[in-house]
């Protein structure tokens, strides 16, 4: 009887936690459909794809999102399992069946009560209010709002002697074709935020870039690792 308990417990809260973490996938910007799929997949660990697994390991609470799910799922696997098979074990086929007459009435309980509209409703939003309520997601960080696409980044490139457009306003150089920005130059003399068109590159500038990784290493012939 405890054991029954004890599992039907399990499942509720395992419900739960697929619930608060789909909440939680929506409130980072995921389709709710989406969201709730992932959820699912990440506490079952099932059901991922190549494209699905990248719009997660890309922003950085979606993967904390995700892992505590796995994390989750497993304990809760292991719970289940445990549980069910002391449930399961009786000394007559009497309790076994009792055990499992339980076990099947709780089952078509939860899965009733998951059922009402209202009451998901309810609980959905109480969820939202209090993840909101904790600012969770209010804060992003830097190298989350640049890596919108694969293959982009923030470079930070030191101009030598032998760089083609050194003395040349950016206008000339036609960065923008190639989708680099400067964000910034950083010179002995004083640091040019936002440079401009008219701007020239002077020899030991450091340069901050953002845009395709490889297409800036071979616009100025270096390599250089990106900064975010």
């Amino acid at each position: 009887m405890t054991s029954v308990v004890l599992l039907l417990i399990i499942v509720l809260a395992s419900i739960l936690c697929v619930r608060v973490g789909s909440i939680a996938l929506e409130l980072t910007g995921m389709d709710p459909e989406k969201a709730s799929f992932q959820a699912l997949s990440a506490f079952t660990t099932t059901g991922f794809t190549t494209k699905e697994t990248e719009e997660i390991t890309q922003f950085l609470p979606r993967r904390r999102i995700v892992s505590a799910l796995i994390l989750l799922g497993h304990v809760g696997s292991v719970s289940v399992i445990a549980t069910l098979a002391t449930s399961l074990i009786a000394k007559n086929p009497v309790n076994l069946l009792v055990n499992l007459a339980l076990l099947s009435v709780g089952l078509f309980f939860i899965y009733k009560l998951a059922s009402i509209k209202g009451v998901t409703k309810k609980l959905t939003n109480r969820i939202r209010h209090s993840l909101e309520k904790r600012n969770f997601f209010r804060i992003s960080p830097i190298e989350e709002m640049l890596h919108f696409s694969e293959g982009y980044g923030v470079v930070r490139i030191l101009l030598s002697d032998a760089c083609p457009y050194l003395d040349k306003p950016l206008d000339e150089v036609h960065l923008k074709q190639d989708q680099v920005l400067i964000l910034a130059i950083r010179r002995e003399t004083g640091n040019i935020m936002i440079p401009g068109g008219k701007d020239v590159l002077k020899p030991s500038d450091e340069l901050i870039c953002y845009g395709k990784i490889d297409v800036i290493q071979n616009t100025f012939k270096v390599f250089t690792p990106p900064i975010y």
